[in-house]
């Protein structure tokens, strides 16, 4: 039978039996998972207070060796994180749907059903199918909940036949980063899979969809579907691969700010859009033609309640639209030569009725809202290209010769769909087949398309706005988890007494050193053992607001005890007085509870955050436990740029951008000569909210991100001073 293991319990009879001096304590936020044991459902639906919140807040997924099933729906009312740790080679855990015993599988995962709560998934593989290839209209998530945030990043979904996440609750939040959504084709439903939407009957309106370093390949529906009760504050879709799918790859149209940028565009919207279903089932307000960058103003009803304040004036409705902002820069896009000249035959043999509008890259409507500054002043566009990548042939045999899983080839699915034909086909990329056997099954890793999806034109390669290739170059190696050190820390204060055995406990010097347990004292602050929790908090000045994104730690714990009964969260600060945590460090080695040497310790997030100061707070409980090595690093690929270009000819504060904001946006000054520079938010009240910069800087060009994701909707004030130059602007949070 199978059996849960959980580390705590675990940890405490290790160390019940080789210190029994030091007893280690059970209570942990992080549960360790195998996959040998209950379903998921059951091992986290079992895991609940008596108010029914989660008793853990990170379920941990370490089984490499057998996929992880789910017989149930997980419902969950608090917030969560399941993450998994990778392996040696970096294939994640897996995760699948079972069989019940009425022979039946589960439609949904994961449910989020509390307003205001979060939910991060990270470093998982989830395959739609049961472990019999059967199949349903499934999904992976629903978000019930108001105004929740569900995060996604490093994960693989994979065969699923619905939608990834589908929403009921209003104003929610999602972050999509470094995920790869491949094979969701459904034989007879194309609208059927999509990565986000709004789950019907509904139609409610997302706050912010963010996609960004994601592969969206071989699906028969959009990247993204937002509600239409009310536009959507925030979209942005950057550094994708969205390759083959069989219609639009965005139903995004009303966005308040919106940024596409670095995207490939591959064989979109393949089923093109008959005449006989324009415009009802593509476009949800003006009638045009679909195209891939599908921009449309706002209906009445939205534009007279933007802005109150403009209610009353003549062209209150353009004074809305001037509020909107749009980017839609650097990205390629192509239609194979195969699939126009499908589209051309079908529309020389077939009635008119059933003729085909062929999708373009801009529609008319959308050109118009880009090149109207008058109206539209904050939407540009530039850098677009019509190029074939140039990808390998076992990728550009998916649109005309299908493979050999038994999927047909793209073109032959179109021909069905307009045909009215289609029955149980499907199509896509070397789509998994469950064993016959009954044999233990893991998936393919790495990804059989990882070779032919690195293009071969070298042109975009190097076109991306950040130099980078264009599209998802992860395919090439890249990766947005090269950090590069912003900071170590110089000293801190221990929390443990000094003795013989540690001399300078306090103000003890960081080092790189690694150290074994014949060197505990020598070096590292000591947390514990204290019969209550033990708690040591270090902050580390970076000396200027700086974007980071990623903390780590070498820390050493008792032998036989492990690092769960331990953990050290991560606070952020702009100054000193209020700091935000931003979440809590992982292990890299989590199955090692007998490592006397040190264990690197991670905290990656999703997206950059500002930081003056950082703050460690390590609490430890019954049981020793020691801190070295701390760092700060920023993404050395995505992080902001805050280092000087060329000299400016005089002293200048930029328009933020995007403005209107949710929840991060950009600000660029120049200083004409070396002097000190302050920059700070304030509210229309006149109150500090932030302050960006206070440091002596070299005159040059920069660059800031403000995230306001704590601040309510509103007008803020964004204020320089640097030397005899004073300057402010005003920006609108609107969330």
């Amino acid at each position: 039978m199978k059996k849960i293991l959980t580390t705590a319990f675990f940890i405490a009879m290790v160390a019940f039996f080789i210190t029994p001096a030091k007893l280690s304590a059970a209570g942990s936020d992080t549960l360790v998972v195998y996959a040998n044991g209950p379903s998921l459902d059951v091992v986290i639906g079992s895991d609940t207070t008596t108010g029914g919140v989660l008793a853990h807040k990170v379920y941990k997924l370490v089984s490499l060796d057998t996929t992880y099933l789910y017989l149930g729906t997980i419902s969950v009312k608090s917030d969560i994180a399941i993450v998994g740790v990778l392996g040696a080679d970096k294939r994640p855990p897996c995760v699948q749907p079972g069989l019940t015993q009425s022979g039946s599988m589960p439609a949904v995962f994961l449910t989020l059903d509390a307003d205001h709560s979060t939910g991060v998934f990270k470093n998982i593989y989830f395959y739609g199918s049961a472990i019999d290839g059967s199949w349903n209209w499934g999904k992976v998530f629903i978000v019930t909940g108001s105004y929740a945030h569900l995060y996604m990043d490093n994960l693989v979904v994979d065969d699923n036949r619905g939608e990834v996440i589908g929403y009921t609750g209003v104003r929610d939040n999602f972050y999509v980063t470094n995920c790869i959504i491949r094979n969701g084709v459904h034989p007879t439903d194309w609208f059927s899979t999509l990565l986000i939407a709004s789950d019907w009957p509904t139609s409610n309106p997302a706050d912010s969809i963010v996609i960004k370093n994601s592969t969206i390949f071989c699906i028969d529906g959009y990247a993204a579907a937002a509600g239409k009760l009310a536009p959507l504050n925030y979209f942005e879709l950057s550094h994708c691969t969205v390759m083959y799918n069989f219609v639009a790859p965005t139903s995004i149209f009303m966005a308040i700010s919106s940024k596409m940028n670095d995207n490939i565009f591959y064989c979109t919207f393949a089923g093109a859009e008959p005449k006989s279903k324009y415009p009802a089932w593509f476009e949800s307000f003006s009638a045009d033609i679909s195209s891939t960058i599908d921009w449309d103003t706002l209906t009445v009803a939205y534009d007279s309640t933007f802005d109150p304040a403009d209610a009353q004036s003549a062209n209150w409705r353009m004074l809305a639209e001037a509020k909107r902002s749009a980017e839609a820069k650097n990205n390629a896009y192509f239609q194979p030569k195969a699939l126009t000249d499908f589209w051309a035959n079908w529309n020389d043999t077939v009635k008119v009725l059933d003729s085909l509008y062929l999708p373009v890259w801009m529609n008319n409507r959308t050109k118009n809202m880009f090149t109207d500054k008058a109206h539209w002043p904050n939407f540009n566009e530039s850098g677009n290209v019509n190029a074939d990548p140039g990808y390998g042939t076992s990728v550009t045999d998916v649109l005309t010769s299908g493979n050999s899983s038994g999927a047909v080839s793209l073109l032959t699915y179109v021909a069905e769909v307009l045909n009215g034909t289609e029955t149980t086909d499907i199509w896509g990329y070397k789509n998994n087949v469950m064993p016959t056997d009954g044999s233990n099954w893991i998936p393919t890793w790495p990804l059989p398309e990882t070779a032919d999806m690195q293009y071969t034109n070298s042109a975009l390669k190097s076109a991306a706005t950040d130099g980078l290739p264009i599209g998802d170059y992860r395919w090439f190696g890249l990766t947005n988890t090269n950090f590069t050190v912003v900071s170590k820390g110089d000293s801190y204060t221990s929390s443990y007494a000094p003795s013989a055995n540690y001399p300078d406990a306090n103000h003890t010097k960081l080092t790189d050193g690694a150290f074994c347990a014949t060197q505990w004292y020598a070096d590292p602050a000591e947390v514990g053992y204290n019969s209550d929790s033990d708690t040591l908090n270090i902050v580390i000045d970076l000396k200027n607001t700086t974007s980071v994104q990623q903390f780590m730690a070498d820390l050493l714990y008792e032998p036989g005890v492990g690092a769960y009964v331990h953990n050290t969260d991560v606070s952020v600060s702009t100054d000193n007085t209020t700091f935000t945590q931003v979440g809590t460090l992982i292990d890299d080695t989590p199955g090692d509870t007998t490592k006397t040497c040190t264990h690197k310790c991670y905290l990656t997030l999703s997206t950059p955050v500002n930081a003056r100061y950082v703050m460690f707070t390590t609490h430890s409980k019954n049981s020793w436990y020691f801190v070295d090595e701390l760092e700060v690093l920023a993404a050395s690929v995505t992080g902001i740029k805050n280092q000087p270009t060329t000299v400016p000819v005089k002293y200048a504060l930029s328009n933020n951008y995007p403005n209107p904001f949710n929840p991060s946006t950009n600000i660029n000054f120049s200083i004409e000569k070396s002097s000190k520079v302050t920059l700070a938010i304030y509210n229309v009240l006149g109150q500090k909210v932030a302050t960006l910069v206070n440091n002596y800087m070299q005159a040059g060009s920069y660059t800031y991100q403000f995230n306001a994701s704590k601040l309510a909707s509103g007008v803020y004030i964004y204020r320089i001073e640097a030397g005899n130059f004073v300057s402010a602007k005003k920006m609108i949070l609107m969330k």
